[in-house]
Parts: structure tokens; C-alpha cells; sequence
């Protein structure tokens, strides 16, 4: 058991990854606004020999619609909120800059001398910010098909010559480039991963520390001061209270001790199964007594539950841990449901003890049910209760290699253990211990 299994408020993996999406794209927006400058600058000062008439007007064009489409960016970016959008987004403009980075490099195709490919290498590298090695790669081979079309048409439309030696240089520099883009961008996305794990697992940990100071503070003061006052009374009004009052002031101090006892017990297991120091001491017992012990010294009305036990019953297990497992299971339907608790336990299918705790109360809301058996969790939270029970008795439960389930019902839910071990009649004791 660990801080992991804590159910609390956590980032879902969509939100985080719709984040990085986002932020990714606003990145590259920032980019882009740094590219519509330097475009705009560099078609001002280009000077070519007879360069044809369209290019400067048709590259301002071409840095409007970048402008233009940058601005259509920043209003998304403040209006997308599921993985999907951002995902498309970022596909859009990703289509988006190879379409502009295209156009500017055919734009000045005519010149052989201009050294417009290097804009191709934008494109892997926004890829593998938005798609790791993958799309660098894509982009990759995107790129190298665009510029070899490009030198295929600068040679037959304004007669340049073919280079291959020259484009197959060009185009694997790229490759090279492409290859360490992505993979070091995988690296991030892993880090990242890695990261974002780390500060679920800091605020699972917030929250145990949380409601173990929570639960200290509402389970463990209840009984302590409880019992504290009663015993404070008894010794203040000694002289005037009779015997019978005296026992049972005192017995109801006992049950509210006892009751803080089984908390620290709940303590100490927590702790233990942290560390894999949890152990059973493993003997075949008698059933019945031992569930009636348990029942008679719980501080529930005793005509409030109902035993319905084989007399027969044995079963191999630890007979302290057991204990835990029943009394959490009646202290949780006298707390949260409504008389009678009904306790059965008989020898089912397979040899295991089935033991089933149930009470007629309205059962756990639907929507609890999924963090029933984890700690600080509460089936009721009207009861304003936080604790351990329950997820004692699934650790106690599954150290015996048991199941718990919880039977939804409107007229009379229940828990149900299962336990490998029953058997009609005692055998030769045992005193074997399973470590966990």
C-alpha cells in the first residue's frame, strides 16, 4: 500500500495533456509573430538581379496571411478546452506553416543562389515539439518531397541547374537534424511524463498526511476524550455515585478505549503494509466464538445485531486480524446504516468462509462506491466520518488471500469476505506466519 492508492482531487490525463498541447501552441505562436518580422524585413532588403515583379508583393501577401493566421491562433488558444480541440489545433497549424514555408520557398525559387530551403527546417522541428520523433520524421520526408518538386520546377521554369549532389546534402543534413529534434523532444515528452507523475504522487501524499491528520483529529480524539471525561467524572464524584454507576461509567470508558485501540491497531497496519511488514499468524479456529467476542464487546446494542453462524465453522486464519476485519465491518454498518446488523458466516463453495455483514440502511451513493475500500474515503459523508475501516478490512482481507465486495441494495446492503481456509471441524493447530 501507498500514497498511490489514495483517491483525492488529481489532475486527470486528458487536462494535463490538453495543457501541454496549449502551451506547445502558444510557443509556436510566439514564433511566428518573430516570423512575420523577419519576413517582412528580409522581402524589404532582398536585392536580386532582375527578380520578377510579383515576388515582393506576393511575400508581403504571404507574411499578411501569417499575421492573419496567428491572430486566428490567439483567439483559439483562449477558447479550447477538451484533448481533441487542441489536438486538431495543432494540426491545423502545423498543415498551416508548411503551407506558408512552401509558398516562400517556391516563391523564390527563381533564384538559385537564395538559401530559402533553410526554412524547411522549421518544420521538423515543429513537428517533434507537437509529435516527438514521429512527426519529425513525417515532416521529414514532406519537406525533402516539397524541395525536390521545387528543384524540378526552378530548373524547367527559369532553366537552374539540377543539383542532386547538392539537394541529397541538403535534404540529409535535414534528415540528421530531424532525427536529434525528435528524439530529444521524445526525451522531454518522457520527462514531462515523468514530472507530472511526480506532483500527482506529492499531492496524493499531501492528501494522506491530510486526512490522516483529519482522521486523528475526529476518530481518535472522539474515544480519547470521551473516555478522559468519564473517568474524570468517576474520580470527582466518587463519594456520590453508587456501584452500579461507578461500573458503568467505567465500562462505557473501557468501550471508548477499546474503540481507540482498534484505531491505533488500524495505525499500525497502515504502517506496516507501507513498509511490507504486515504478518498473519495463521491458526485454525473455531468461528462462532470468536465473531460473538467481537460483536458482544463493540459498543452497539446487542439486540441491533443478529448472528446467524455454522457452530461447526473453522477456519484457517489469524484470529487477531479477523477480529479487526468484524468489528470494522459492524462499526461501519452501526454508523452509516440502520438496525438490524445482521452478521452470517457459513462454509461456501470451494471450502472458503463466507462471512457477510449487512445492515437496512439506504447502502453507499453510487458515485462512493469506487473509493469505498480506500483509506480516508467515506461512504457517508453526511455521517462526517473519515477513517481507515474499510480499507483495513480489504488489506486484512487480501493478506488472507480473501476478497471483500460490497452488495448494493436498497432494502438491506452488505459487505461479503470470502476467505480460503473453512472446514467443518478443527485440525492440528498451526503457527505458521506469512510475511507480506
Amino acid at each position: 500500500m501507498s500514497a498511490t492508492d489514495l483517491p483525492g482531487p488529481r489532475r486527470r490525463p486528458a487536462e494535463a495533456d490538453v495543457g501541454e498541447w496549449l502551451r506547445t501552441e502558444a510557443s509556436m505562436r510566439t514564433a511566428r509573430w518573430f516570423g512575420v518580422v523577419f519576413a517582412v524585413f528580409q522581402i524589404t532588403v532582398f536585392v536580386s538581379p532582375d527578380p520578377p515583379a510579383h515576388v515582393r508583393p506576393v511575400g508581403y501577401l504571404l507574411a499578411g496571411l501569417l499575421a492573419v493566421a496567428n491572430l486566428v491562433v490567439q483567439y483559439l488558444l483562449g477558447r479550447i478546452r477538451t484533448l481533441r480541440g487542441a489536438r486538431s489545433l495543432a494540426w491545423a497549424t502545423l498543415l498551416l506553416d508548411a503551407a506558408l514555408v512552401s509558398a516562400f520557398v517556391w516563391l523564390y525559387a527563381f533564384d538559385a543562389d537564395a538559401s530559402l530551403y533553410l526554412l524547411f527546417f522549421i518544420l521538423p522541428a515543429e513537428a517533434a515539439l507537437k509529435f516527438q520523433a514521429v512527426g519529425a520524421l513525417v515532416a521529414w520526408a514532406a519537406c525533402t518531397s516539397l524541395y525536390v518538386a521545387r528543384e524540378l520546377w526552378a530548373s524547367d521554369r527559369y532553366g537552374a541547374e539540377l543539383n542532386v549532389t547538392s539537394i541529397s546534402f541538403r535534404m540529409g543534413v535535414l534528415l540528421i537534424v530531424s532525427l536529434l529534434v525528435g528524439m530529444f523532444a521524445r526525451k522531454l515528452a518522457e520527462r514531462s511524463t515523468e514530472l507530472r507523475a511526480a506532483l500527482d504522487e506529492l499531492e496524493r501524499q499531501q492528501l494522506w498526511r491530510q486526512g490522516l491528520i483529519d482522521m486523528l483529529a475526529h476518530d481518535l480524539r472522539s474515544p480519547v476524550g470521551t473516555a478522559t471525561s468519564t473517568m474524570m467524572l468517576i474520580r470527582d464524584r466518587l463519594d456520590r455515585l453508587t456501584a452500579d454507576e461507578v461500573r458503568r461509567l467505567a465500562t462505557s470508558a473501557v468501550v471508548q478505549n477499546e474503540r481507540a485501540l482498534r484505531l491505533t491497531q488500524d495505525l499500525l497496519d497502515l504502517a506496516r503494509s507501507q513498509q511490507g511488514r504486515l504478518e498473519l499468524q495463521l491458526d485454525v479456529v473455531p468461528v462462532a466464538p470468536l465473531i460473538r467476542r467481537v460483536v458482544e464487546g463493540l459498543p452497539v446494542p446487542p439486540g441491533d445485531v443478529l448472528l446467524t453462524i455454522e457452530e461447526d465453522l473453522h477456519a484457517r486464519i489469524d484470529p487477531a486480524r479477523l477480529e479487526q476485519v468484524v468489528a470494522n465491518l459492524v462499526s461501519n454498518a452501526a454508523k452509516h446504516g440502520r438496525p438490524p446488523i445482521e452478521v452470517s458466516a457459513r462454509r461456501g463453495d470451494r471450502d472458503l468462509l463466507e462471512m457477510r455483514v449487512s445492515d437496512h440502511g439506504g447502502g453507499v451513493t453510487s458515485a462512493a462506491r469506487g473509493t469505498l475500500f480506500a483509506p480516508f474515503a467515506v461512504g457517508n459523508v453526511e455521517q462526517g466520518s473519515v477513517g481507515l475501516g474499510l480499507w483495513i478490512v480489504r488489506t486484512l482481507v487480501a493478506a488472507h488471500g480473501g476478497t471483500v465486495e460490497y452488495e448494493p441494495s436498497p432494502d438491506q446492503p452488505a459487505f461479503v469476505v470470502r476467505l480460503p481456509g473453512a472446514a467443518r471441524s478443527a485440525r492440528e493447530p498451526s503457527d505458521a506466519s506469512i510475511q507480506l
